[in-house]
């Protein structure tokens, strides 16, 4: 019992104190349990109080069956990172938008490291230049001869003037 103690104090767990003091562990979980529910990796990184209600209501969509936990979690961590009745003391009682969150613009698909492309693209979207050939890609698409592409190489093969075309029709 002194190890668990000394675990107690040491993770200032209110959960493990209630099994030293009434031998249950009571309702409360512990702020690690709480991330976990969430499915917060970073305990140390900021959190921004609009993210965590989103990532409160994505969760309960997930596992409806199990929201009073989610909703505990969610209380937890408000109460860790902006103190005693500081932001989101109560679950929000309806979601921050109006759309559902399957409708929101997320940018490309995550299927693996997508995510550095993503802050790439979002990158050079802000070099002006660039944006504008982009948005006016019309006006400054190359000429699709064979003269105007003889000299183009992508990647390590020569392109014809049939790939050339395809690759330059917009949907």
């Amino acid at each position: 019992m002194k190890a668990v103690g000394i675990i107690a104090q040491t993770r200032d767990s209110a959960q493990l104190r209630s099994f030293l003091i009434n031998g249950k562990t009571g309702p409360e979980m512990d702020i690690g349990e709480a991330y976990q529910i969430l499915g917060i990796q970073d305990r140390v990184a900021a959190i921004d109080p609009t993210v965590l209600v989103t990532t409160l209501e994505v969760q309960k969509q997930a596992d409806p069956d199990n929201i009073p936990r989610l909703e505990q979690a969610y209380r937890l961590i408000c109460k860790e990172r902006f103190g005693e009745g500081g932001y989101g003391a109560a679950p929000p009682e309806e979601p921050i938008e109006t759309h559902p969150l399957d409708s929101w613009p997320v940018g490309c698909q995550n299927i693996g490291n997508t995510c550095y492309l993503n802050s790439v693209l979002q990158f050079l979207f802000t070099i002006q230049p660039l944006r504008e050939m982009v948005l006016n890609f019309d006006d400054y698409k190359q000429e699709c001869t064979p003269e105007a592409i003889k000299d183009k190489i992508v990647g390590r093969r020569k392109p014809s003037v049939e790939v050339v075309k395809k690759a330059q029709e917009c949907e």
